[in-house]
């Protein structure tokens, strides 16, 4: 084996060992409470993503999140499904009416988002700052309760009791007299 496919099959086996689901199963049975809430962590961090207007590049963004914060990746993504349909577009939705509200006071009218009169640059071009402020605070918020969602969830998660092993003694020998 060459050097080049060495070291490229000792990163496939770091990056597998990584994202590996049994590992982070194994992690939330665990007896630690605080590493539960890391965990709810991670899912919010991937819901927060989730809200940017970065589609096509969510996954990596959460991988790269997930590796700078000393994340599990797998909530990480997991929290990053949220923008997926049904749910993904009533949240671009939501963040492109609350950055409106923000930025102008009021609600925006639907006669607004008219594709045919505006073509699809003019209508990105229009929402596309309401867009990117209203889905840090929608993000912001998804977050949030998504963060208090999953630590209630895995509060209820059956423990993993690490067994104890009985000490082999050595049964009295019988003196006959």
């Amino acid at each position: 084996m060459t050097e080049r496919k060495r070291v490229r099959s000792i990163v496939w086996r770091r990056f597998a060992r990584w994202i590996s689901p049994v590992r982070a199963w194994r992690e939330i049975r665990a007896c630690d409470p605080p590493l539960r809430s890391r965990y709810a962590a991670a899912v919010a961090v991937g819901a927060f993503i989730a809200n940017m207007p970065a589609y096509g590049i969510q996954t990596l963004l959460c991988f790269v999140a997930a590796r700078r914060l000393r994340l599990s990746p797998l909530p990480v993504l997991l929290g990053c499904s949220l923008s997926t349909p049904p749910l993904g577009p009533l949240l671009v939705a939501l963040a492109i009416g609350v950055g409106h509200l923000c930025l102008h006071g009021t609600m925006p009218p639907l006669s607004g988002f008219d594709v045919r009169a505006m073509g699809y640059t003019g209508l990105l071009r229009t929402v596309l700052l309401e867009w990117v402020i209203g889905s840090v605070i929608v993000g912001a918020l998804c977050a949030t309760g998504t963060f208090l969602l999953i630590r209630f969830v895995l509060a209820r998660v059956p423990q993993n009791r690490p067994r104890r092993y009985r000490q082999h003694q050595p049964e009295p020998m019988d003196v006959a007299a």
